[in-house]
């Protein structure tokens, strides 16, 4: 139980804090350099996930790519704000919401793509019967 509830605090202090920050952020230096920081935070976070070595270690880069992760979304709009006219801003959200919803569906199929990448560039060009079989075992 107490798991949980740190859990469910750690989750309301990031999403709480992150969106006003980086909307701040965004206000202050102008969309291109707001969402520019975003980015530069999410991706370092990111990275440094290689470096922890203890489970509160993982839970602090966890919480700093949780507090990056959250100008995404207020960031692109403020930048569809500003960029685009009335008339094209929804097709612009459209665009990069539709980005977001289609990295969750390729992405399950990133592995199965990967071998048989590796497949080919190992044994060479596979023929149709060995394409078909890899696709059929999941290898």
């Amino acid at each position: 139980m107490e798991v949980a509830a740190q859990t469910v605090k750690r989750v309301t202090l990031e999403l709480g804090g992150s969106d006003p920050t980086l909307l701040a952020a965004c206000a202050r230096l102008g969309a291109r350099w707001g969402y520019a920081l975003m980015i530069v935070w999410w991706s370092a976070a990111n990275a440094l996930h290689g470096l922890a070595g203890t489970v509160t270690q993982l839970g602090a880069v966890r919480f700093a790519l949780g507090l990056g992760e959250g100008g995404g979304f207020p960031g692109s709009a403020k930048a569809v704000a500003e960029w685009f006219k009335v008339e094209e801003r929804a097709f612009a959200f459209g665009l990069f919401n539709t980005g977001s919803s289609l990295g969750a569906v390729i992405a399950p199929l990133r592995p199965r793509v990967t071998r048989t990448v590796y497949m080919v560039h190992r044994v060479g060009p596979l023929s149709p019967a060995a394409r078909a079989f890899i696709q059929i075992a999941g290898i």
